[in-house]
């Protein structure tokens, strides 16, 4: 009966993982399409008004700061805050 037991851990162990690294990835995935929208109305603002100074392209500083593998296995929250500095996230909010 101990072998059973001993058996029955590491699938344990392995689900408990799995299920973590999948609501993770949901999550990093949320946060991406939530950049992916603030690089876009970066965007729109620029073209709606061209006064405003241009910083280049927001996708290649801000979105691509950081790969999807680092945020997976990131202990880091995906909060904006947590990831990028003041004034990168003034930068893109302006």
């Amino acid at each position: 009966m101990d072998w059973i037991l001993w058996i029955q851990i590491p699938i344990v162990l392995a689900l408990i993982i799995t299920i973590y690294f999948y609501i993770r990835s949901n999550s990093v995935y949320k946060f991406d399409c939530w950049l992916i929208d603030m690089c876009y109305e970066y965007k729109i603002r620029r073209i709606n008004d061209p006064t405003l100074p241009d910083h280049g392209d927001p996708y290649k500083w801000f979105l691509e700061k950081d790969s999807y593998d680092r945020k997976l296995f990131s202990i880091k929250p995906l909060r904006p805050t947590s990831w990028f500095t003041e004034g990168e996230l003034q930068k893109i909010n302006n």
